[in-house]
């Protein structure tokens, strides 16, 4: 203030915040501080240019922000494309991929870490906006509740949100990297973490780890994409990304085997996915996913789903459980009409 009155500028308090940050109990968070005759009090949740923060920077407060504007967006999403009309598939998958993804996964370079747990789960964020992802794609889709989350992934041809918000904060640490503000940050973080060295041993040591474990991640991202390509060669981001979840598709398709499962098409991730949809209305779109995913009304799905009334999952005509596969190319009940459909 001293500083602004000699040189003969002027500041609003009332537009600046304040807010303490620290994740140990032995502070005084009410503290609040004097601006000449007013006085500003801190506050929980403070947003920095679209991001929001809270005193443990836990991203509890911008997950709660992300919630409400998500909850808006899908209640639009669901006002156009119903399960059965609206926007076709390919207009809906567009929508969501350009207005919704990148809405609640703004600011992913400073929130996201590509961490896993010992499962191989996600988690942080990135594990809540998988639920706002997967009502998306049911809607987008128009498949039924029970369809597997990777199913859906698959059909859609979009890849998990991890995988997308890994893709971003890669993007961003390539910019910063190549840039003179990057190369300015690594050099204030070597003199700080030189500085603390024999105070704080632990944590700089601990600092160290996560520079090993992004690089780590850097370093596997690049390998998945040059299987069987030039050593030298430069992917995009679009390419790692696809390269990624091909590499986790596989995993998971490796842990499944020998398990009975209901996905009647598994093939790993493809864009040419999306040629199936090209001039196909909603509700044409919708029971191709459906057909394909093995998550209809048919009685096979319906009896593993434990519908009343599906004791058996045996077709009409008794030669088989109704699949979409029995009833498109065996039921006999079905030969009339499936030769009338070959012939138009």
């Amino acid at each position: 203030m001293q500083w602004a009155r000699r040189h003969g500028m002027r500041f609003a308090p009332k537009k600046y915040e304040l807010i303490h940050f620290t994740r140990s109990k032995g502070f005084n968070l009410q503290a609040g501080i004097q601006l000449g005759e007013g006085g500003k009090a801190p506050t929980q949740e403070v947003r920095i240019l679209g991001i929001w923060v809270d005193p443990k920077l836990k991203w509890s407060a911008h997950w709660s922000k992300v919630q409400q504007k998500a909850s808006t967006q899908i209640g639009a999403l669901v006002r156009t494309t119903a399960s059965t009309w609206g926007a076709s598939f390919l207009r809906a998958r567009q929508v969501y991929s350009a207005v919704i993804r990148p809405a609640i996964a703004y600011g992913a370079a400073a929130w996201h870490t590509p961490t896993k747990g010992p499962n191989g789960k996600v988690q942080g964020l990135a594990a809540k906006l998988e639920l706002i992802q997967n009502k998306c794609l049911r809607v987008v889709a128009g498949a039924y509740r029970a369809t597997p989350v990777r199913s859906l992934e698959t059909e859609t041809f979009t890849p998990p949100i991890d995988l997308y918000l890994d893709s971003r904060l890669a993007a961003f640490q390539d910019r910063l990297a190549n840039s003179e503000v990057g190369q300015f940050i690594e050099n204030s973080c070597a003199q700080i973490r030189a500085r603390i060295k024999g105070r704080r041993g632990r944590r700089s040591a601990r600092k160290t780890t996560r520079e090993e474990q992004g690089k780590a991640w850097r370093e596997e991202r690049q390998s998945w994409c040059q299987q069987g390509q030039p050593i030298r060669q430069r992917f995009t981001e679009k390419q790692k990304v696809l390269a990624a979840w091909k590499n986790r598709w596989q995993t998971q398709e490796a842990r499944r085997e020998g398990q009975d499962y209901w996905d009647q098409v598994r093939r790993p991730p493809d864009p040419s996915i999306l040629k199936l949809h090209q001039g196909l209305r909603k509700a044409e779109s919708s029971m191709l996913i459906q057909l394909r995913t093995g998550r209809t009304g048919l009685r096979h799905f319906l009896n593993k789903a434990r519908v009343p009334g599906y004791e058996s999952e045996q077709c009409s005509c008794s030669m088989g459980p109704e699949t979409p596969r029995h009833v498109l190319l065996d039921c006999p009940q079905e030969l009339e009409r499936r030769g009338a459909l070959r012939e138009s």
